[in-house]
């Protein structure tokens, strides 16, 4: 008996240190070739697979943990860096949405998925849309955050110029974005989030605002899209007002649309636990 109790404990420890060993694998940062680029990645947990596609400058470090976490304790989660961004290499091709929307199609194909949830945040929002136009077989369900459809029409001038103004320090360019991205009595309360060190790639960025300028968008083809849709948004958001998602809303047939009170554009980062919720709920019906 103290032979067969010993055997349990040792196979116990062994698989838990298994465990462990393959979660720290899935998340370690990985990369595949797609096309003219290659794709820097990380998974988490497991299940369905659930793909963040992240907005303007951002790499995949934006996803906060506590998100991820909600997120992961049920689907396997795909997180990555856009073309140029982060650890993704730039490659030769034109930086549009379209082809934003081609590489992730590439990451969905390298990584041998044949359906896939899709979630895609601000700019990622505009890259989602197009992705599940050109490959409406792919998408099985779709999440539009902070989204935008009618391309550089539908977002507000003193904005765009905001956006688009890459000028000074590091410091002082990361203090003008928090400024646009959360309500300012939520900042008054978290004074530290303006002192926070941030690297910025300035060139990509360049490029970034470049083909969200030149984006056409896809007000004729919404109707196109046919799977089931969520969209989120902050009720202070200034970047994608709420009235974006109400346009969005009235063109896809059946669409949620789940607004966050006091939430500005940097929604996830206010609310990631119940965004994390809504997302889950939203998957499961």
């Amino acid at each position: 008996m103290q032979i067969d109790v010993t055997f349990f404990i040792v196979a116990l420890i062994c698989g838990a240190i298994l465990f462990i060993f393959c979660m720290i694998f899935r998340r370690r940062v990985r990369k595949v070739l797609v096309k003219d680029i290659k794709i820097a990645y990380r998974q988490y947990g497991h299940g369905k697979p659930l793909i963040l596609i992240g907005g303007y400058g951002s790499s995949m470090t934006v996803w906060g943990r506590s998100f991820l976490s909600c997120l992961s304790s049920h689907y396997r989660v795909i997180i990555f860096d856009n073309r140029g961004i982060g650890s993704s290499t730039l490659g030769t091709q034109p930086y549009t949405i379209e082809q934003c929307a081609e590489d992730t199609k590439g990451l969905i194909d390298a990584l041998k998925l044949k359906e896939v949830y899709v979630f895609g945040y601000s700019m990622g929002a505009s890259i989602a849309q197009e992705l599940v136009l050109r490959h409406p077989s792919v998408v099985k369900k779709l999440i539009l955050g902070g989204a935008n459809s009618l391309g550089k029409t539908q977002m507000k001038p003193i904005v765009q110029r905001s956006l688009a103004d890459l000028s000074g320090s590091d410091n002082a360019l990361w203090r003008r974005k928090v400024k646009i991205m959360f309500p300012i009595n939520w900042l008054k309360e978290r004074p530290y989030i303006l002192r926070l060190s941030v690297k910025f790639n300035r060139e990509v960025m360049k490029l970034q605002i470049n083909a969200l300028e030149k984006w056409q968008g896809v007000e004729e083809r919404l109707k196109n899209i046919k799977v089931s849709t969520l969209l989120i948004v902050g009720q202070e958001d200034i970047v994608t007002p709420p009235s974006n998602a109400l346009f969005i809303l009235q063109q896809i047939k059946g669409a949620w649309l789940v607004q966050f009170a006091n939430c500005g554009h940097g929604l996830i980062k206010q609310e990631p636990s119940n965004v994390a919720r809504i997302i889950k709920i939203f998957l499961v019906s």
